[in-house]
Order: structure tokens, then C-alpha cells, then sequence
């Protein structure tokens, strides 16, 4: 893929940040705002809010009318394979697979958003829907020699004290990078 490809698709990615249904973003919903500032990590809002727009632009909902139409199911006792949301569920995991070429982490997390954004307003969502937590341990269990560590300090981190601070923490800790970076001296 070329650089302005690249560009292209970058732009594509976040068309979503921008668009509003009613005049609004998801964020500007009360029940929205409250749902996404319950959430602690400034990160995990940002996810959430991105996922709620792809979510809320595929369905052509409103975040109210979607908590709506799912709790005035639940009262109609409409069993729970035939309930609208557990439909558009399915098919924004095949939109994401299909059209917009998530990989299965981005996939899992976003279906694990979409699904928390019920469970906040208490609306049941089948198993079977639920993206499961990929298994980390799954991946390469690969462990660093210490010429491996020892070729990484010489070729990456040279002469500078702070990269190579950084790179030791990381293999000797298995920290991972977000958590080094928020590192304070009192941490230590």
C-alpha cells in the first residue's frame, strides 16, 4: 500500500469520529455521556465512543432509540434470538470482518463494548454473541536471550541512558509500554 493510500485510509478509519445522527454525536446523548464517563481510563472512553459511532452509523439508530427498542422488547418478553439488537449485533461482526477488515482483537473488542454498552441499561445479551478475550498465552511464548536483550540494547538504545532505562524495565518487568510511560519516580 502506497502513502496516499495509506492517508486514504487513515482518513476512511475516522469518518466516524465525525458523524453525527440528529445533529449529534454519540457523546452528546445523556444516556451516552453517562455510560462513557463511567468508564475510568481516559483510553477506554476514547474506544468506547469510537465503537458507539461505527456501532450507531451502521445501525442508522440513535444510542436512545437502540436502548429503547431493546428495553421495550424485554418488557414485550420477545425471546431473546429474535430481539433487534442481538440482530444488529451479528451483522456489525460481519461488518467488521467483512467490509471493514478488522482484525479478531479489534473485532472482540469492539462487540465487547457494544456489549457492555447494554449490560449498562441492563439489557441481556446471548452468549453466543458475546466476543469471548482472545487467550494472550496463545501467541508466541518466544522468552528473549540475553543475547537477544544484549543486540537490542547495542543496535536500539546506543548511548542513550533513557531508551535504555526504558528497554531493561521492559524485559526484566514485562511491563508493558503504557504502564512504563506512566512510571513515576515514587513508583520505583
Amino acid at each position: 500500500m502506497n502513502n496516499q493510500n495509506k492517508k486514504v485510509d487513515k482518513r476512511r478509519n475516522k469518518d466516524h469520529l465525525k458523524y453525527k445522527i440528529n445533529g449529534k454525536c454519540v457523546d452528546e446523548y445523556e444516556s451516552c455521556k453517562e455510560w462513557i464517563e463511567s468508564k475510568k481510563s481516559i483510553n477506554t472512553r476514547k474506544n468506547y465512543k469510537s465503537t458507539l459511532q461505527i456501532y450507531v452509523k451502521f445501525t442508522g439508530k440513535t444510542p436512545d432509540e437502540l436502548i429503547d427498542e431493546a428495553l421495550d422488547e424485554l418488557d414485550d418478553k420477545v425471546i431473546i434470538q429474535r430481539q433487534k439488537h442481538i440482530r444488529y449485533i451479528r451483522k456489525f461482526k460481519n461488518y467488521l470482518i467483512n467490509e471493514r477488515n478488522s482484525s479478531e482483537k479489534t473485532v472482540n473488542q469492539r462487540l465487547r463494548c457494544i456489549h457492555n454498552f447494554y449490560k449498562y441499561y441492563d439489557i441481556p445479551i446471548s452468549e453466543n454473541v458475546i466476543a469471548k478475550k482472545t487467550n494472550k498465552k496463545d501467541g508466541n511464548n518466544e522468552r528473549l536471550t540475553y543475547e537477544d536483550i544484549k543486540n537490542v540494547l547495542e543496535n536500539y538504545a546506543g548511548e542513550n541512558p533513557l531508551i535504555r532505562a526504558y528497554i531493561l524495565v521492559a524485559v526484566s518487568t514485562g511491563m508493558a509500554s503504557d504502564d512504563i510511560t506512566k512510571l513515576t519516580v515514587g513508583d520505583v
